[in-house]
């Protein structure tokens, strides 16, 4: 186990939403879990990003979170490699690391310790090149969820990495109860067809790692995501002051609507409107949590019109044909 004797300043900031503990009315212990998203800034080597994302799943577990997550490509800090540097590139290749590597043990290691799950992302040596890796552990120490990011940044550096080739979920055994969790990674969010195929595989909540500057477009991407598919979306960034994010961390319910005695007498009138945004996240450094009601959760998701019930794949035959669009100017991009 790789052990932590830094100093984590941010823990002094460590925010706790009033309205997402423990004690909320009518979330109980046992249907419950709390996630902790850690927007943290990463180290300059991949031991002491480990050391510091140890530290805040320490702090989150005091915490009472039952699942940590840090932002993508954790154990690089989502650094890739100079172009105009000679050899740089190769260098960036060879720090990608295997299943087996310390990084991933430690943190493997770790979870089994606090009793907890842990999401954490790196960059993941393989047959084709480097992999923007996405790691599940779970309360025992194992790896209950591999995935492999499907959409790379082809307009970026990112692009040196091998996609990932398909989605994927898995139980998640937690000390409330067993919850089906899957996991895309930043720009995956941005294809509605990511979240889809991760519901209908099953998935009750989405882990998401992230790293780039988000704005109002794409958060409200991020809860369309969760409102379409009656899914939870956990999504965790790094600070602004990790140069490529802007912090705004974000837990979104599936629970978009309560329903009212009233519906039964009127077949036009809509369920109680409520807000699915749980908790974000500023611009600097913290660990943000928010409570899933697992019970209320799937008696949402069996009553809930959307996700998969009323599809008509029938008619959806070209959302699976290669379209290619033209290439934009590179100096005309708009990302």
């Amino acid at each position: 186990m790789l052990e932590s004797d830094q100093k984590a300043p941010w823990l002094s900031k460590t925010i706790i939403y009033p309205d997402a503990n423990r004690s909320m009315a009518g979330v109980g212990r046992l249907t419950s879990i709390r996630i902790a998203l850690l927007q943290l800034h990463p180290g300059e080597s991949p031991r002491e990003s480990f050391e510091i994302g140890a530290e805040g799943c320490r702090r989150a577990q005091k915490l009472g979170a039952d699942i940590c997550l840090l932002p993508e490509i954790w154990s690089h800090g989502y650094r890739f490699f100079d172009p105009a540097t000679q050899g740089s590139l190769e260098e960036w290749r060879d720090s990608s690391m295997s299943w087996d590597s310390e990084f991933v043990r430690g943190f493997r290691e770790l979870a089994k310790e606090l009793s907890i799950a842990i999401g954490f992302s790196f960059l993941e040596a393989s047959d084709r090149g480097p992999r923007n890796a996405f790691a599940l552990a779970d309360m025992r120490g194992e790896i209950v969820l591999k995935y492999a990011k499907v959409h790379v940044c082809l307009h970026a550096l990112e692009r040196n990495c091998a996609p990932g080739e398909d989605f994927y979920v898995a139980p998640l055994h937690t000390r409330s109860s067993p919850v089906i969790v899957g996991a895309m990674i930043c720009y995956d969010r941005e294809f509605p067809e990511a979240a889809r195929i991760l519901a209908l595989k099953g998935a009750e909540i989405v882990l998401v790692p992230n790293a780039c500057h988000l704005d109002d477009h794409r958060l409200g991407q991020l809860k369309t995501r969760a409102f379409e598919n009656k899914i939870v979306l956990a999504m965790t960034n790094y600070p602004s002051s990790a140069g490529h994010g802007n912090g705004r961390s974000v837990g979104i319910s599936a629970i978009a609507f309560s329903n009212t005695d009233a519906r039964s007498s009127d077949d036009n009138k809509q369920s109680q409107y409520r807000e699915i945004l749980m908790v974000e996240g500023g611009p600097e450094e913290g660990i943000f949590t928010f409570d899933v009601d697992l019970d209320e959760l799937r008696s949402y998701r069996e009553n809930a019109i959307w996700g998969g019930r009323h599809r008509r794949p029938d008619t959806y035959q070209i959302l699976t044909e290669r379209i290619v669009e033209a290439g934009p100017d590179p100096h005309s991009l708009i990302n």
